[in-house]
């Protein structure tokens, strides 16, 4: 669940929330079409987004840290808002439990 919320705030701060290659998807229940969307083309900055979007979502992803420098400052804040929802501190101290 944290992950589908995670990926919401990231389209919701990006250009993934209005793209028309982007419509397909629905964050919520964890719906993204990756054949389609790798199939497209797309800016450096998009791509760099995208594949924020696939870590997210996956846990994979073909991004290096250093690639988020080509984002917009508002993209960065993005990120790190959605990383920080993925991330979130209950999830975190959960599974130290275990």
């Amino acid at each position: 669940m944290s992950n589908n919320h995670a990926a919401t705030l990231l389209a919701r701060f990006t250009f993934l929330r209005d793209h028309p290659d982007m419509q397909g998807c629905d964050y919520e229940l964890g719906r993204v079409p990756w054949e389609y969307i790798d199939s497209r083309e797309w800016t450096p900055s998009q791509l760099i987004l995208i594949e924020v979007l696939r870590f997210i979502m996956t846990g994979n992803a073909n991004v290096q840290l250093e690639d988020l420098n080509y984002l917009t400052e508002v993209e960065r804040h993005a990120v790190v808002l959605a990383l920080n929802e993925k991330y979130s501190m209950a999830k975190l101290e959960e599974n130290l439990a275990r």
